[in-house]
């Protein structure tokens, strides 16, 4: 894309990403997105702080191969959730990229799922400074299509699965009446029997048509009604025996499922249910997951960590952020959905249902229409809709038989 070319100081860029709006608004003011995506090939962001909010401010440390280490600062003046941004932009750490402050302007605009970008950067002072930020935008803009995995329908249908990936996630239910009746109030789920499944019913919770969970009758009285997450590996069988090794207890021993793959359920050390799959090699069945995160509470970070590291062969360490311990399990796809081992809040009992893993869903831009359905469809809200920085919103809630789950917006 090639910006036209004015006889002023502003400059225009426009792009047609294929990803929705909220994706993409999300990709422009998350942190751990902007690493990913943000300057051109020769430029690294090595870190962004982000204050999302009319007269919040963003600091970037950049890395350039020509200017060294430089910072990019502003102030947002205008944020409009997810159609626009207006914030100020300042170099600084490097004479050469050092002009003054000028302005940028951001419309995120729908497309039919896809999202056309334009971008206003104004107040440049000369022509210059404006076709090396005509250049650094398209890089940019480049980078954020391979951010986001956009490709060709042909491309995806080949595209082996990521190890390490939250792919699938199921709900074991003793009501499944009302456990339907709430998540599709909720989320506006529909269902659809899978046929694959022998000797037993198994629901495919939908949306758009795209499967993004399971729904089944839990198969034994004692186990709780609880959300399980899967995970990609490389080889069930291999890590079923890692499982044994190093402490935790295989409640279900490696499965072939026809079209879909390999799977076993176990419990780590400490008594969290976790899944694995090999899955066939086909793209992510949770391409249209609304899962987006996965917070495993334990009592004993440095045991979880140690079990974990062996069982999904890859290290993990101990990380801290505001007061609270944690560490992020190993995911190799940086589109897809990871989680992490969490010590939670003080006190907390940690069993599987109410204290147990706690799984973000997306309400893709109605928080609160989802949080409102919540009660009137037998759950409850424990926290209203809360800012959790630059991650977005959240409600957090319990579903029709006491699961603990996370309402998610940007």
């Amino acid at each position: 894309m090639i910006a036209a070319t004015e006889q002023t100081t502003k400059l225009r860029v426009t792009r047609l990403i294929k990803a929705p709006r909220e994706r993409v608004f999300a990709a422009w003011t998350t942190p751990a997105d902007i690493l990913k995506w943000f300057g051109p090939e020769t430029c690294q962001v090595v870190s962004a702080k982000i204050n999302l909010r009319p007269g919040g401010d963003y600091h970037y440390r950049v890395k350039s191969e020509k200017m060294g280490e430089v910072k990019l600062d502003g102030v947002f003046r205008e944020v409009k959730q997810p159609s626009k941004l207006i914030y100020t932009w300042s170099f600084s750490g490097n004479p050469q990229v050092e002009f003054g402050e000028s302005q940028v302007t951001v419309e995120f605009l729908d497309r039919k799922g896809a999202t056309e970008v334009r971008i206003t950067h104004e107040q440049l002072p000369n022509d210059e400074v404006k076709e090396d930020h005509n250049k650094g935008w398209n890089g940019c803009l480049d980078k954020l299509e391979k951010h986001l995995g956009v490709a060709s329908e042909a491309q995806q249908e080949h595209k082996p699965m990521p190890v390490g990936e939250f792919c699938w996630n199921e709900l074991l239910t003793s009501d499944e009446a009302g456990a339907t009746k709430f998540y599709s109030a909720v989320f506006g789920w529909q269902t659809a029997n899978f046929p694959g499944a022998k000797d037993m019913k198994y629901t495919i919770w939908k949306q758009q048509g795209k499967g993004l969970g399971g729904l089944m009758k839990r198969p034994k009285e004692e186990i709780p009604p609880h959300w399980l997450g899967y995970v990609t590996v490389a080889d069930v069988d291999a890590t079923v025996k890692k499982v044994g090794q190093a402490g935790g207890k295989v409640m279900m021993p490696p499965l072939d499922i026809p079209d879909v793959g390999k799977i076993a359920v176990f419990l780590d050390p400490q008594g969290a249910a976790l899944g694995i799959i090999q899955p066939i090699d086909k793209p992510s069945t949770c391409s249209g997951n609304q899962i987006v995160w996965c917070d495993i509470p334990v009592k004993d970070l440095d045991r979880a960590i140690r079990f974990y590291s062996a069982v999904l062969g890859s290290p993990m360490k101990k990380e801290q952020h505001e007061g609270m311990s944690f560490a992020v399990l190993p995911h190799a796809d940086e589109h897809g959905v990871s989680g992490c081992l969490t010590t939670g809040c003080p006190g907390a009992d940690h069993a599987p249902s109410q204290q147990g893993p706690l799984l973000y869903f997306n309400c893709q831009g109605r928080l609160d229409e989802a949080a409102a359905a919540v009660e009137p469809n037998g759950g409850k809200v424990l926290q209203p809709k809360h800012s959790i920085g630059p991650y977005g919103f959240r409600a957090v809630v319990l579903d029709s038989e006491g699961n603990r789950i996370a309402l998610h917006s940007q």
